[in-house]
């Protein structure tokens, strides 16, 4: 599937225990990579959430083909808790094939921030899954004018550039937000995800019969969603990861049926 929101291409799949990844084209980043399908593999860089096989199942494919089309090494970014075994994992297979593989690993935290490319930010964040998992939220970089200018005329505005004086700051602004698997715990915690442009959130389960198994298998049910209505500030909201139990149409009409005005006209459903 995919979708085009504003500027921002995003193309994957996402259905629970099948196979979930975001490529992000303009980012030049995928969130999470499922199996790997061909075209994913010369995307430089790779954000997993957790390491269920249906998120992250295709790492060494990844790998294993970059290295043979010579490409430089793709970095693979992970929680910081699932780097050994998936290093094991790495070498069990590279192994089977009677291979060397050059790879990159970048084992993170919770918390962490870094810059990427000259206009984004990245910082983690974590979330609540049954494995040790981390979301992530991509900020971008905004230069608005400091609140002492934002009456001056344009010609004076110009002579205090000209004499070198700063006119302006430098914020990051919350753009994407990749929730991974997880609880609502996280949307009450950090107030960001609510205000990202995009939101990127997991709805695994919809019928009132599957909320308690919500709960229990560490996922967030429609109804997590509509209690909260009204704090979605977001400009879009991306639905994902929905159970198998149920049909594509059905998914695509109980979702129009329940959800509140306010959050129908900015939610997308993803497959």
């Amino acid at each position: 599937m995919e979708l085009k929101l504003d500027n921002i291409s995003i193309e994957g799949v996402s259905r629970s225990t099948i196979e979930t990844y975001f490529n992000i084209k303009e980012l030049k980043l995928c969130f999470d990579i499922g199996k790997c399908p061909f075209h994913i593999t010369p995307v430089p860089n790779i954000f997993l959430s957790h390491m269920h096989g249906d998120h992250a199942y295709g790492v060494y494919y990844y790998i294993s083909h970059r290295n043979l089309a010579k490409m430089e090494n793709g970095r693979i970014y992970l929680p910081e808790e699932a780097l050994k075994e998936t290093e094991s994992v790495i070498k069990s297979y590279s192994n089977l094939e009677h291979a060397s593989r050059n790879y990159e690993l970048i084992p993170l935290t919770n918390d962490e921030e870094f810059e990427y490319g000259r206009d984004y930010l990245i910082k983690t964040f974590e979330t609540d899954h049954r494995i040790p998992s981390l979301g992530y939220l991509v900020s971008q970089k905004k230069t608005k004018l400091k609140q002492e200018f934002l009456n001056k005329p344009q010609s004076e505005i110009i002579e205090l550039k000209r004499k070198g004086i700063e006119i302006t700051n430098t914020i990051y602004e919350p753009f994407i937000t990749y929730l991974g698997d997880s609880t609502i715990k996280p949307v009450d915690e950090f107030d960001f995800i609510k205000k990202s442009k995009i939101l990127i959130m997991e709805c695994t389960f919809l019928i009132p019969e599957h909320f308690d198994q919500a709960e229990e298998r560490k996922h967030i049910h429609i109804k997590n969603i509509i209690d909260r209505a009204s704090e979605f500030e977001n400009k879009y909201i991306i639905l994902t990861h929905f159970s198998m139990r149920y049909t594509d149409n059905f998914i695509r009409e109980y979702i129009r049926n329940i959800l509140p005005e306010n959050l129908r006209e900015k939610v997308f459903i993803f497959f």
